[in-house]
């Protein structure tokens, strides 16, 4: 299996602090990558990284092969799309001239959309439900409503890795599954990488091929989602008591949790 991303012994912090610490992985290619762990242990910062949008202090990120560092900002923008957590849009531009915000890394400069950009557009609007309210400005709609609109940016964007930070932590559970059946969808079909933050572990024990649990920086567990979900690593990993079953109705392995027993 091709690797999408390889992490080699990064580690970015702020005034003396850690925040990412020796960290090493393989991406693979084709995959649903899920990351959880605990607040504060790294996750954004992970993602930011492998983004562009941070740069490690040491070690080093490559992308086919190639160092992030080498790739121009449209370059990379053709290469992975990022939805952040949290994504302000002050301007009254409508829904659908946010959504083509997307397609700028595709389109030369000095030059107009092609019917290929208002494609893909439209189907990302379509994905993600955000048709109906396409020519309302952005800045009239709930919080909600937004998520979809930058969610429908990010896949209109197209580009063959696409990373998710709490992309699902504003909708509501219709729209939430809806968000990631689609992209589980573009992985099946057209061989894309998705690697998302997740908060809620049984929305990424549900969806993901792989799951990578973090503390403290660095990477507690990494691997298939059905070996790397276990009770004895989500007591490492957020100090929990856990049962981890599989659910026929979801077709994956789902987790319930207690507060651990002391003594």
């Amino acid at each position: 299996m091709a690797t999408a991303i390889l992490i080699d012994n990064i580690g970015f912090g702020y005034a003396g602090k850690p925040l990412i610490d020796k960290l090493s992985a393989n991406l693979d290619e084709g995959r649903f990558i899920a990351i959880v762990g605990p607040n504060g242990c790294g996750k954004t910062t992970l993602v930011n990284l492998l983004a562009g949008t941070l740069r490690p202090r040491w070690g080093r990120i490559l992308l086919r092969e190639t160092s992030l560092s080498a790739y121009t900002r449209r370059r990379l923008a053709r290469e992975i799309a990022l939805m952040p957590q949290n994504f302000n849009v002050n301007f009254a531009f409508s829904v659908r001239e946010v959504v083509m915000m997307g397609r700028y890394p595709h389109i030369p400069r000095f030059s107009q959309p092609t019917s290929l950009d208002h494609a893909r557009v439209d189907e990302a609007l379509a994905a993600t439900d955000t048709v109906d309210f396409a020519d309302q400005l952005v800045t009239e709609l709930s919080g909600g409503e937004r998520q979809r609109v930058i969610a429908a940016r990010a896949l209109a964007q197209d580009t063959p890795v696409l990373i998710l930070d709490e992309a699902t932590s504003n909708l509501d559970i219709r729209h939430a599954i809806s968000l990631l059946e689609h992209v589980r969808k573009r992985i099946k079909e057209q061989g894309r990488t998705v690697i998302a933050v997740f908060q809620d572990i049984n929305l990424a024990a549900r969806f993901s091929n792989d799951l990578l649990m973090m503390k403290n920086g660095r990477i507690e567990a990494f691997g298939p989602t059905a070996e790397v979900l276990t009770p004895k690593n989500l007591e490492q990993v957020f100090d929990i008591a856990a049962k981890v079953q599989f659910d026929p109705f979801v077709g994956a392995n789902q987790v319930t949790f207690a507060h651990k027993m002391n003594g």
